[in-house]
């Protein structure tokens, strides 16, 4: 029987015999160690021992550390307002200077990155996460003026970027909840995301991005970004997934489910992984955060049966890599 790490291995090669398992799941390990999100994220120590217990639970593939897009904001002087244990932000900042690693919770995702992955990198995958550019441009200075200031942000995202891939994880994961095709200076966004690509690959880890919100004519757009894995958010597995277009990309791909209502979209997304045929192994995530109160149970339970399903039949013999 293949380990997690087994199967994080064969997808990153390009070659799994299932879909891979990770999703966005902070604020559940959270109540998994009997604390809450607020507090978790304060302490490394115990932000690290919470995941690990989480993956452990849940049985993932793969464990994401950082998904919370409100950590570099609030590393750049944005006040965040805590709404029911969930981090908004609570305006602009007055100013951005100062050293982003390693301020407030930024800076303790980061430590909590390098704890974690030193003890699950022999047993999980690592994936460290962070907020994209456009999310970003949209938090700082507002939609109306996010295409203008993209630029400006360029150098405290690359600095992250780094400070995150000193921990070695496998995927580095840009979180973009903004619409990236609203961005007029698309040419920009892919100087930016070429810049936090060369980061990731000089320290040998891949780069993946996580779009939550896209217009289905622009897919090819976003999947042509130059990362290595690209995962949809708000698809849906019933009738024809949109992702079925991107077959031809030379990149991994992964899809985003809604899994606060599970048991409606169980049934459709678990037909659709099975009816893969020859088509490569997905990354399979949660769109957005599960939230602290999800039926637990049920929850692991979906994620073991996506887990069960095996592609050792279906899978091409020559399928592509991340």
């Amino acid at each position: 029987m293949t380990t997690p790490r087994q199967v994080f291995d064969e997808y990153l090669a390009g070659r799994a015999r299932r879909h891979v398992v990770a999703p966005f799941a902070e604020h559940l390990a959270a109540r998994i160690a009997g604390t809450n999100y607020q507090a978790m994220t304060a302490d490394a120590a115990s932000w690290a021992a919470s995941l690990q217990k989480m993956a452990s639970f849940l049985k993932l593939d793969g464990v994401i550390v950082g998904a919370d897009t409100t950590l570099l904001a609030e590393a750049m002087g944005a006040p965040i307002i805590w709404r029911g244990d969930w981090p908004e932000i609570g305006g602009r900042p007055v100013s951005m200077a100062g050293d982003f690693n390693h301020h407030g919770r930024l800076g303790t995702a980061v430590e909590t990155a390098n704890r974690l992955f030193q003890i699950i990198r022999g047993t999980h995958g690592c994936i460290a996460a962070m907020v994209g550019p456009m999310t970003l441009a949209n938090q700082i200075y507002g939609a109306e003026n996010a295409r203008e200031g993209l630029g400006t942000l360029k150098a405290a995202l690359v600095s992250v970027a780094e400070a995150f891939s000193k921990t070695r994880p496998d995927i580095l994961l840009l979180l973009e909840s903004a619409n990236l095709t609203e961005c007029a200076n698309i040419s920009h966004y892919r100087r930016i995301i070429s810049a936090i690509k060369n980061v990731a690959s000089y320290y040998n880890i891949k780069l993946g991005i996580y779009a939550e919100d896209f217009a289905y004519a622009q897919l090819l757009e976003i999947s042509h970004l130059n990362a290595d894995l690209y995962i949809f958010g708000g698809t849906s597995c019933q009738s024809r997934p949109p992702i079925n277009d991107l077959e031809n990309v030379n990149a991994g791909l992964g899809i985003a489910l809604h899994m606060d209502n599970f048991a409606r979209i169980a049934p459709d997304a678990l037909d659709f992984m099975k009816d893969r045929n020859d088509n490569p192994a997905l990354f399979i995530t949660s769109f957005g955060e599960i939230a602290a109160d999800a039926e637990i149970e049920n929850i692991r339970n979906f994620l073991t049966d996506i887990g069960n399903i095996s592609l050792e039949e279906k899978r091409q013999e020559e399928s592509i890599g991340i």
